[in-house]
């Protein structure tokens, strides 16, 4: 479980960087909804993975 967690998240943050590259610079002014999702995702699958540990 913990390992496809881990894999889960390693793919959306590969994903996130290559669909949202051209707009980090200015992603407090111009973030999509779609792409704050997913950062908040990403931060959930992490969260998960770290209380799978223990």
């Amino acid at each position: 479980m913990k390992l496809s967690l881990v894999t889960l998240g390693f793919g959306n943050a590969v994903l996130f960087r290559a669909l949202w590259r051209s707009k980090l610079d200015h992603w407090d002014h111009a973030g999509s909804g779609f792409g704050r999702a997913q950062a908040m995702l990403s931060v959930a699958i992490w969260l998960r993975c770290r209380r799978s540990a223990g």
